[in-house]
């Protein structure tokens, strides 16, 4: 494993290219939330802003290019294998804060959203933990690789 480098706003400004997304239970359980090669861009800018945009890879094309002519079936299919959302951004020791302008999921607007940061040459990893309806946590880590 790399060693890491210092987490600095900085030493993250620039698009990143999602390598993996896993998602760990109590039990030893993993998961891997849209297949095991999703897609996705993370954009953090120098003057603070980021975006990030995940899908699963292969998603089927609606039937028409207007996604207002498709059917309420093959919307919720898209919204079940992709999620976006963008605002500002700022290090905070170890972590990184995402405060939301925009979501694909309005619950999470208003909500910091904190990741446990681990940056290496040309990699960046971010994390978090989430309950569980039936008690414990499930860890999430996406893991980045700097696009050049």
């Amino acid at each position: 494993m790399s060693k890491p480098l210092p987490l600095t706003a900085r030493a993250l400004v620039g698009t990143w290219r999602l390598a993996s997304w896993q998602v760990t239970y109590p039990d030893g359980r993993i998961t891997r939330p849209f297949g095991t090669r999703p897609q996705g861009r993370l954009l953090y800018t120098p003057d603070g802003g980021m975006s990030a945009t995940v899908t699963a890879r292969g998603r089927a094309p609606l039937a028409q290019a207007n996604p207002r002519l498709a059917s309420a079936e093959q919307r919720a299919g898209l919204f079940d294998t992709s999620f976006s959302y963008a605002g500002r951004y700022r290090v905070v020791g170890h972590r990184v804060r995402h405060d939301l302008a925009v979501a694909q999921n309005p619950a999470l607007l208003g909500t910091p959203q904190l990741r446990e940061a681990r940056l290496t040459s040309g990699r960046l990893e971010l994390s978090a933990s989430e309950p569980l309806p039936e008690g414990g946590l499930r860890r999430h880590v996406l893991t980045w690789t700097r696009l050049r």
